[in-house]
């Protein structure tokens, strides 16, 4: 087995400056460093009642405290929400950061839906300054008949790791995600 050594070094002194209170968005997590945001879906032709995959994906260097990734979706499409996937790894002096973000969303009605810019704020050392990047929208093009019945049996191919089918059963999931 390995063995562990122990040797003394001198303290270091870091001088922690606060985040400032001017220009800070209203959704600032607490993230510091410098990212980018991508969003993509899975298709972008269904029918009502079934499910897309949305895929948003952030990375950059710096470190993520509370990732406020904001999402704000059509009241005509259910959104489910997969636990996020986060990994970090120092390379070099630098921290490199991605977070996954997967979400099945059911668009009810027919028609065409635009899902808006999603949008990220994090505060950027080299400029200091706060910075909110933004994906581009993207449109669903939703075919068929509008969804009434509260129980729709929505299935994604591409949902989870496990490939499983989903079902959502209206009521039981109202509340879930405001």
């Amino acid at each position: 087995a390995g063995k562990q050594y122990q040797h003394p070094s001198e303290a270091l002194e870091l001088a922690v400056r606060p985040l400032p209170d001017e220009g800070k968005p209203a959704n600032f997590g607490g993230a510091v460093g410098r990212f980018v945001l991508t969003a993509s879906i899975d298709r972008n032709r269904l029918a009502a009642g079934e499910t897309v995959t949305l895929v948003v994906q952030l990375a950059g260097s710096g470190g993520l405290r509370g990732a406020e990734i904001n999402l704000k979706l059509p009241k005509n499409v259910r959104r489910y929400s997969e636990q996020p996937e986060q990994t970090s790894k120092l390379i070099g002096r630098s921290l490199r950061t991605e977070l996954t973000l997967r979400e099945a969303l059911v668009p009810l009605q027919p028609g065409t839906i635009t899902i808006p810019p999603v949008s990220f704020s994090f505060f950027d050392p080299e400029v200091e300054q706060y910075k909110t990047v933004y994906t581009n929208p993207i449109t669903l093009h939703v075919e068929g008949e509008a969804v009434i019945d509260p129980a729709v049996v929505a299935r994604s191919s591409e949902l989870s790791r496990n490939k499983e089918a989903i079902e959502v059963l209206g009521s039981d999931l109202v509340g879930l995600h405001s």
